[in-house]
């Protein structure tokens, strides 16, 4: 299956680094992999956002966003700073 994105499409590019997708997304739970993605968009961009506002966008609760970024924090993929 071959996916092609139309060339007059206005989107900017975020990177996912090739480690991250050979060693980390094999074993890590779905929602962390989303938060992941989202963080870097984020990140790329410098924004800043607030817990909820992230969760809502991914359709998660609070806890389970809260969960996911303990575990991309414990396999060293992100730095949380305060805001």
């Amino acid at each position: 299956m071959e996916f092609k994105f139309s060339s007059d499409m206005l989107f900017s590019d975020t990177g996912i680094p090739d480690v991250f997708i050979c060693e980390k997304l094999p074993s890590l739970p779905s929602e962390c992999v989303k938060v992941y993605v989202y963080c870097l968009f984020l990140g790329k961009s410098n924004k800043a956002a607030k817990l909820e506002e992230v969760a809502e966008k991914l359709g998660f609760s609070t806890d389970t966003l809260n969960a996911a970024l303990v575990t991309l924090e414990n396999e060293e993929l992100l730095i949380r700073t305060p805001s």
